[in-house]
């Protein structure tokens, strides 16, 4: 494992194969997070880092934090990094009206400076003005922009690259406990975890669409939480100037499905790139497809590299 370091002067650092080295991503979460620890007493001050594995990208960021341990078994060096979204997350907007914002004003404005590209600009125009209130962030104002396009979160990948239309991975990848790599994205798992729960699934919405004294229609009825005997409910206020609509009670349902039912994985090797993408896990003879993987993160220690994989069934 490669840990290539730039200074504040623009210097490079390289620096090989940490004690202990943690990448966590999640598709819910705007910034990865890094932790390394090398056996050294290193105290530069580092603004960049790009962690490669194998001759693949699978971090690039910002250092947040450089601190040296001093114990019984000698000095180490921790480091604290966040992937380049951290630079979108930490910088605040002046209060302001935007005319037809696009994508490409965004990226020369805010993005480029911190050295994101963008995978592909659509110059598609927010039509009108939109409003940035005291204390946003530039994060805040892109995911603004992508909901209201593409109804999708921004994402900044391992490259420091931004997908704006939620399409951040098409590949498909299988996991058994009962094969070796029988394709190019077929991984054989050291540990497999399956969880079937009940909380969080909504069995049905009642939604409000005229006064308030009309109450509350028929309730939108969650088929799959009717199968499992779930009675949940939840109330929709979609009425003119609520900010919400009808479709949004199927969104909730939709959501809620996501938790129904869970898997985690656990690989002795690198699965390189797979967040985002589509996937199947083959345990004990029981086939589990169509699952969204929502989380990835890599652990590297003396024993080599391992992948834990976090995937949910779609809704």
């Amino acid at each position: 494992m490669i840990f290539e370091f730039t200074k504040t002067n623009g210097d490079k650092v390289i620096k090989n194969n940490p004690v202990y080295a943690y990448i966590n991503s999640r598709v819910s979460v705007p910034a990865d997070s890094l932790t390394a620890v090398f056996p050294s007493n290193d105290n530069n001050d580092y603004k960049f880092v790009r962690v490669i594995y194998d001759e693949k990208v699978i971090f690039t960021g910002i250092v947040d934090s450089n601190k040296t341990v001093i114990n019984s078994k000698g000095v180490s060096q921790a480091y604290q990094c966040r992937s380049l979204a951290g630079c979108l997350l930490d910088t605040q907007l002046i209060p302001q009206n935007i005319q037809n914002i696009t994508d490409t004003i965004i990226y020369h404005r805010y993005l480029r400076k911190y050295g994101i590209s963008v995978k592909e600009l659509s110059n598609k125009p927010i039509n009108g003005v939109l409003n940035v209130g005291r204390g946003k962030s530039v994060y805040t104002l892109l995911s603004t922009y992508c909901k209201k396009l593409f109804d999708a979160e921004p994402r900044i990948n391992q490259w420091g690259e931004a997908v704006l239309d939620g399409k951040i991975n098409s590949g498909s990848f299988v996991f058994t406990n009962g094969y070796n790599n029988l394709s190019k994205n077929c991984y054989s798992c050291s540990e497999i975890n399956i969880e079937n729960s009940r909380y969080g699934i909504i069995g049905k919405v009642y939604v409000r669409t005229g006064v308030e004294e009309l109450g509350y229609g028929l309730p939108v009825i969650n088929k799959r939480a009717d199968e499992r005997a779930i009675d949940t409910v939840r109330y929709l206020d979609a009425s003119a100037g609520s900010g919400n609509c009808i479709y949004d009670a199927q969104r909730i349902i939709e959501s809620s499905n996501n938790n129904a039912l869970s898997l985690s994985v656990v690989c002795p090797c690198l699965v390189y790139n797979p967040l985002g993408g589509t996937a199947a896990v083959i345990a004990n003879g029981d086939t589990y497809s169509d699952l969204f993987i929502n989380g990835v993160s890599y652990t590297y220690t003396a024993a080599g590299i391992f992948t834990k994989i976090t995937m949910n069934e779609r809704g």
